[in-house]
């Protein structure tokens, strides 16, 4: 409670900063497009209704987050819960075999995914992540807290995109 306390201001004047800042700094080409409701509706209207495949897939993503979400609490493997996903859309015939066969190196990219999340989630029960937390809070000590907002931000970032544990 008290990091959300300490951080709740400046995320929040970030959140409504960055947009100003960003249409100052790279102005885009086109600002008014009175026309875009309109494309929209005929869009739609051309994709039709939702069809039954596109309920099941959406309604088997949201479960499949909401089980992922409540997945320490309730003692469920997320492992587990990306296969029976993963099973739902094979059995409804929305994701097939020869979609598989068809994207190349999906397999492939699956099979690395969960060796590098295995390997992540062993330096966490193995200590290194906390032991990592330590050694950041330990160098922050002293520092002001913009310093230390915007080096946890940074540090946060990196951290996540060398240990694939939050990416996964």
């Amino acid at each position: 409670g008290s990091w959300f306390l300490a951080s709740v201001v400046p995320s929040l004047a970030a959140l409504f900063i960055t947009p100003y800042v960003l249409y100052k700094v790279a102005k885009p080409e086109v600002t008014h497009t009175p026309e875009a409701p309109e494309l929209a509706k005929a869009k739609l209207k051309e994709m039709g209704k939702i069809t039954p495949k596109e309920w099941i897939m959406a309604i088997t993503f949201l479960l499949v987050v909401l089980a992922w979400a409540v997945s320490e609490t309730w003692k469920i493997d997320k492992t587990a819960i990306a296969f029976l996903g993963l099973a739902v859309v094979m059995f409804a015939n929305i994701f097939t075999e020869q979609d598989l066969k068809n994207q190349g190196g999906v397999l492939d990219i699956w099979i690395w995914f969960a060796i590098l999340y295995t390997l992540s989630s062993s330096l966490n029960t193995l200590g290194f992540m906390p032991w990592m937390g330590d050694k950041i809070a330990g160098s922050l000590t002293g520092f002001s807290w913009p310093v230390v907002y915007v080096a946890l931000i940074v540090t946060y970032v990196l951290i996540h995109y060398f240990f694939v544990s939050q990416t996964a």
